[in-house]
């Protein structure tokens, strides 16, 4: 679509992000998110809420708190949305502890 001179948007990216994550297709998502950095492209919080949710339902839980971390890093602040994720898909795969240690970090940069 770029070569033909179409001007995507983020919102374009995350539906396309977010239709690889929910038909299994992770790795492909994750080239997609990784070529939009390489571009400059600015990523919103949704974008990288969406990956997020597309690692927890595989079960990488260490691969979604790296890529908090960046997203911080970056400059885009996780929302309640993003924290959500995180919580549902620590709990989805039982793992309740670290679902209860991530209450209380946000808990903790709140107050």
């Amino acid at each position: 679509m770029e070569k033909k001179g179409l001007i995507l948007c983020i919102v374009i990216f995350n539906i396309l992000i977010d239709g690889l994550c929910e038909a299994g297709r992770l790795k492909d998502a994750a080239n997609v998110f990784c070529k939009l950095l390489f571009k400059g492209l600015q990523l919103d919080c949704k974008t990288y809420t969406i990956l997020m949710k597309g690692l927890c339902k595989k079960g990488m839980l260490a691969q979604s708190n790296q890529l908090l971390t960046k997203m911080e890093e970056h400059g885009c602040h996780p929302n309640e949305i993003t924290h959500n994720t995180l919580i549902r898909g620590r709990l989805c795969n039982n793992e309740v502890t670290q679902a209860i240690q991530f209450i209380d970090a946000i808990a903790d940069k709140c107050f």
